[in-house]
């Protein structure tokens, strides 16, 4: 159905580009085709497409479109109606979420289980025939954490080397003025010595930082300037077990991180550490789309500013929730209604929510 999306989309899906924008658009989309609670819901989505069912009203076929979704306040899990207006806008969003954020949950499975064979921590992903022919994988076995990121695309457009001990086997010896030999990844073994230099590219492309302070160094290397690589899935995979409970930023619910919809790299959202083998936590992501919509620091550009607006245009996420509760009264949706799509207690709480002019409501009154 979105082939052509898909052919379009190559450029940009790649584990190595930036996706904080198209976060932002999905989140943005979502709010505003259903009136879920975005800090404390969306982000529990899990895969997948927009679903549909046949519904016999007045005696005519409607489709109606919907989402599952995660319940939060004491809320059961639901399925939620799109607003149809907006059902290509958000499907299309949510295929190009589900191809670029496949990497994390790849990661994910990994680091719940590094000794799973391969086939089942790729899940969907489907690497290059690049990086296939490269590595020449055995998908019924595990591999390591290197060969792993090789596969998932996190060294494309890079010589796909690392720097290594010169006594590794099958060192390349590149040096000029220093001392400096490096090793195919795809011919990496598990106890050869990585070389991790304060400004080399080559610990740039595994950590994401320059390592010019030590603090760095403590955090993604043990304090260590050498590692082997199994040492180093060691520390990554320690790392992250505790980005694999997938709660909400109140803690009241949480979603399978190995199905969620929303999993990302640090590297794909693009802070000041680039860390491609580091996954975001899911309770982070609503304050992160809010910061992307609300200007908190004079350095820090919002996503608006980034696409030519003014810097005083501001879009409060919750500002998404009144608008759709707005948009469903003034499409003459019962209150009772829209409360009950919106997950509320009482109607009177809605009512918070439906802004109308007096005009509108001398209208209605009329």
């Amino acid at each position: 159905e979105y082939k052509n999306n898909v052919d379009a989309w190559q450029p940009l899906i790649a584990a190595t580009k930036e996706q904080r924008d198209s976060f932002s658009c999905t989140m943005a989309a979502l709010g505003m085709a259903s009136p879920n609670r975005i800090g404390a819901e969306q982000v529990l989505l899990e895969t997948q497409r927009i679903q549909r069912h046949m519904q016999v009203v007045d005696g005519k076929e409607k489709t109606v479109h919907y989402l599952n979704w995660r319940g939060s306040k004491g809320y059961k899990d639901n399925q939620n109606h799109i607003n149809a207006e907006m059902v290509e806008s958000v499907d299309r969003a949510l295929h190009y979420t589900l191809l670029v954020t496949e990497p994390a949950r790849a990661l994910a499975r990994f680091y719940r289980q590094p000794n799973r064979p391969l086939k089942d921590v790729l899940g969907d992903f489907k690497p290059s025939d690049e990086n296939i022919a490269l590595l020449k994988p055995s998908m019924s076995k595990p591999t390591h954490l290197l060969h792993l990121g090789l596969l998932l695309g996190f060294f494309d457009g890079s010589d796909k080397c690392v720097r290594v001990s010169p006594d590794t086997k099958g060192a390349i010896d590149v040096s000029i003025t220093n001392p400096k030999f490096i090793k195919p990844i795809a011919q990496l073994e598990p106890f050869d010595t990585l070389v991790f230099k304060a400004h080399c590219p080559y610990a740039y492309e595994l950590v994401g930082c320059s390592l010019s302070i030590q603090c760095q160094y403590n955090k993604y290397t043990v304090g260590q300037q050498t590692l082997t690589v199994a040492e180093f899935q060691n520390h990554i995979v320690e790392t992250n077990q505790s980005q694999l409970n997938g709660y909400n930023h109140h803690q009241t619910k949480s979603v399978d991180v190995e199905r969620a919809l929303f999993m990302y790299t640090q590297k794909q959202m693009g802070g000041k550490v680039k860390n491609p083998f580091l996954l975001v936590p899911i309770r982070t992501l609503s304050e992160l789309f809010a910061r992307e919509l609300v200007k908190r620091t004079k350095s820090r550009l919002t996503l608006f500013e980034r696409h030519g607006f003014a810097s005083d245009f501001v879009l409060k996420p919750h500002q998404l929730r009144h608008w759709q509760n707005d948009y469903l009264a003034k499409k003459g949706l019962p209150h009772l209604l829209i409360t009950l799509l919106s997950g509320r207690k009482s109607a009177e709480q809605t009512l918070e929510y439906i802004h109308t002019t007096d005009a509108q409501n001398a209208s209605v009154i009329g």
